[in-house]
């Protein structure tokens, strides 16, 4: 969910950024079109498990995604289901690459006044 359609969540906030790994081996040898086609597919089931755990993504980083959860545990599963996602895909990303992820997860007590 975009920040314009949902509040960003109040309280203690659980940041989760996924970055894809070698994303620039990757475009090095697939070229840009191709790698840039596959880093899409995989932010697009990114962004579909933040919607499905009820987060607000922040931030499309190209290669990975920035999202926001009322909850950690929340933030875990989704991370989880990410991994799993892209573990399972048969699409064009996984007959190209065999596609990694790191995640990072903190949390926080909210400190922002603005949308981002």
């Amino acid at each position: 969910m975009s920040p314009e359609r949902i509040a960003l969540p109040e309280g203690t906030v659980t940041v989760l950024s996924i970055d894809h790994v070698d994303s620039t081996v990757l475009n090095q040898r697939l070229g840009d079109a191709a790698a840039t086609a596959v880093e899409r597919e995989l932010v697009a089931l990114a962004d579909a498990e933040v919607d499905r755990h009820h987060g607000v993504s922040l931030k499309d980083t190209g290669d990975g995604i920035m999202a926001a959860f009322q909850s950690a545990h929340r933030a875990v599963a989704c991370a989880q289901e990410i991994q799993r996602a892209i573990a399972t895909t048969t699409s064009r990303s996984r007959s190209l690459c065999r596609p990694s992820r790191s995640a990072a997860i903190s949390s926080a007590a909210r400190c922002w006044s603005r949308r981002w």
